[in-house]
């Protein structure tokens, strides 16, 4: 929606599930050594632009978009980056179940990392404190008055609505209660249409999209 709207104005990427992977490994070790990080090249990629196929480098958007899985619990929450303001918003659709403690708890791997991968890769500047190096974790924020899952296994569709209503800036009059079977019938209907106006008009590749040094690499590894 974000590469191919003509409404959407929010510069925006998102991130996957490897990328979640790497923040909470590196997240175990960068207490005891910060300079752990760069040597997580596959990480370094992400807001390079230079991972993820037909992403952006974050230097150029200001908000990243991430699905993440809680730790403790088999429970998707929508990770909302916003670059600007230095803070990690965090939709959650079942408030009754996971409290916002353990939100923050979790998301802890997140505020701490990133600002690191910033400053690691020239993006962010680190503070001098008392003559050492320090970097501010991000804020933490749980958006309060959300829609809520009525079951047990609605939150994956309830992080794609979160998403499409931040990118489209409707979040604040996003329904409630939430129509997730109506939600699944028009997301499968837009991916039909993104795949039909693709044959129908001719498009690029992913594989044309992605830098060829980036290509290679990958090939690399997997012959490795």
């Amino acid at each position: 929606m974000v590469k191919y709207s003509n409404t959407i104005n929010l510069r925006v990427t998102t991130t996957d599930c490897l990328f979640e992977s790497l923040i909470r490994k590196i997240f175990k070790t960068i207490s005891v050594d910060d300079n752990a990080i760069a040597d997580e090249v596959t990480l370094l990629e992400y807001p390079l632009g230079d991972y993820m196929h037909c992403n952006t480098p974050w230097r150029d958007i200001d908000h990243v978009l991430m699905p993440i899985m809680m730790e403790d619990h088999a429970h998707w929450i929508l990770g909302h980056f916003d670059l600007n303001k230095k803070c990690l918003n965090i939709y959650n659709s079942y408030g009754f179940r996971i409290k916002d403690r353990q939100l923050v708890e979790d998301v802890q791997a997140f505020a701490v990392v990133i600002p690191h991968l910033l400053v690691n890769i020239g993006f962010w500047k680190s503070n001098l404190v008392d003559g050492k190096e320090h970097i501010e974790p991000l804020d933490v924020n749980i958006i309060q008055h959300l829609p809520q899952q009525q079951n047990g296994f609605d939150c994956g569709i309830f992080v794609i609505e979160f998403a499409k209503h931040i990118i489209n800036q409707t979040i604040e009059s996003m329904p409630n209660p939430l129509d997730c079977s109506t939600a699944r019938i028009n997301l499968a209907t837009q991916l039909f249409k993104h795949g039909f106006d693709k044959q129908r008009n001719g498009y690029d590749t992913d594989r044309d999209n992605v830098a060829r040094k980036v290509r290679k690499a990958r090939k690399l590894k997997r012959g490795n």
